[in-house]
Parts: structure tokens; sequence; C-alpha cells
């Protein structure tokens, strides 16, 4: 969006395209694309990062115990454990 490209079409390109998904079709996290996602509520009533928080703990936590390296996966639940302590 930043570079000029208006978000509905890029949300068409992925729709048509290999990147075609629900998250894109009926959860865009640009607000208005999908007037049921939470960005279209001010993310309110979505899925608590909490709990995301909790999900990717256990992911994290079992690839561990299993010896499968993640590339992301402690930086990722750092980033989600830091966003469900902030207040906003």
């Amino acid at each position: 969006m930043r570079s000029g490209m208006d978000p509905r079409v890029l949300a068409n390109i992925f729709h048509t395209s290999t990147a075609q998904s629900a998250i894109c079709d009926k959860w865009n996290p640009v607000p208005g694309l999908c007037p049921e996602a939470p960005a279209s509520h001010g993310y309110q009533a979505g899925f608590k990062v909490q709990l995301m928080k909790k999900d990717f703990g256990l992911a994290v936590d079992t690839a561990e115990r299993v010896g499968a390296r993640l590339a992301l996966g402690k930086v990722g639940l750092e980033v989600y454990e830091k966003t469900s302590d902030d207040p906003e």
C-alpha cells in the first residue's frame, strides 16, 4: 500500500493466484476489505493474541522436544509475548 498499490487490487490478485487463502479472502488485515474480518471492526472480537501466543508456544516447545529446527520459532514467539503484554 505504501508503494501505491490499491489494497483491493492486491487482494484480488492474491485471490486469483497461488496466494489465495482463507486469510486473504475472509480475514484480510486491511480494514474494509473483508466486512466480517476483525480489521474491519477495530480488531475487536478477533482471535486473541494471548491464544495465539499459547498455540505458538506449544508449537515451539514441541519442536524443541523433538529436535526440529524452527527458523523463526523463538523470534515469532517473542513477538506474540511482547504483543500480549502490550495494554493497547
